[in-house]
């Protein structure tokens, strides 16, 4: 047996929102309120000041479950972050 390669996926996606980028930054991050805007997205948990655990709803009614850290926060412009282990 061969050992498994990580799976990679990118999504990238723009969106233009007319509003105050201090108000949008403050909105995306609230995760837990993400749920109310993503129709998939179950739920999203804060673990840390760092890390959340976002939990999907997928294909065939399963869930999905995986962590994030943030990589990049600067308060009232941008927010940036990305899966880490142990995530699908």
């Amino acid at each position: 047996g061969g050992q498994m390669q990580p799976k990679v996926s990118t999504v990238d996606r723009s969106v233009t929102i007319f509003k105050p980028r201090e108000e949008l930054y403050e909105f995306w991050h609230g995760f837990e309120r993400l749920p109310e805007i993503f129709e998939h997205l179950e739920e999203v948990q804060t673990i840390d000041e760092n890390v959340t655990q976002w939990t999907t709803k997928a294909i065939g009614g399963v869930t999905a479950t995986w962590r994030a850290i943030t990589t990049v926060d600067r308060p009232g412009e941008y927010i940036a972050w990305e899966s880490i282990e142990p995530s699908d």
